[in-house]
This record gives structure tokens, sequence and C-alpha cells, in this order.
């Protein structure tokens, strides 16, 4: 389980700005280059950036999610281990309602 120890302990964390502004620069990247397309999306190099970034982009995911609403739950589960959407759940409101929940319980909003 990754858990931000910062963030529970009910310390902020701070963000680096650099790597906010790289995030956001990527996810636009990889949101206007994908489209509507699902296949290849995952081989896309603003994709595997973002990866590899590893924890620190975990806040910048769930406040895009919380914001945009874009379906960044393999990004999460890849860079996590974990996925809170039981098997079966196709709601996308409420996958995104249970990722932005597992979020606040282990520390990153």
């Amino acid at each position: 389980m990754v858990t931000n120890e910062a963030n529970a302990a009910g310390v902020e964390r701070e963000t680096d700005p650099a790597l906010a502004r790289r995030f956001d620069q990527l996810a636009e990247q990889w949101i206007r280059e994908r489209g509507g397309a699902s296949i290849g999306v995952h081989d896309h190099p603003a994709y595997a950036e973002i990866l590899a970034m590893g924890e620190a982009a975990i806040p910048l995911i769930l406040r895009h999610l919380r914001e945009r609403g874009w379906h960044w739950y393999r990004h999460l589960r890849e860079l996590t281990g974990e996925d809170p959407v039981p098997a079966g759940e196709f709601d996308r409101r409420r996958i995104r309602e249970l990722w932005l929940e597992w979020g606040e319980e282990h520390g990153w909003l």
C-alpha cells in the first residue's frame, strides 16, 4: 500500500512547481493526442514520462482526476499497486469517486 505519510499525519506536502507544470504539459499532450482512441494510448511518450515521475505524480493525477475527471485509473493502479474499484464496476462516476476516496484515505489529497 502506498501512503503519503506527510499528508496522513496532517502535514501538507509541497508539490514541486516545476514538476506540477511538467505534469500539466504532459497530461494535456496525452489527452489531446489520445483523442477518443483507446488502442496504443499507454504506449504514448507522455504516459511513460508521467509514470516515470513515480509517487510524486500520484497527488497530481488525483487532483487532475478531481478537477477534470479524466481517466487516470491505469496510471494510478500502476503507480500505487492498488485498485479500490471492485471487479465488475463500470460506472465511470463511481470509479472516479472510489479513487478520490482512496486518495483522501491515504493522504494524497
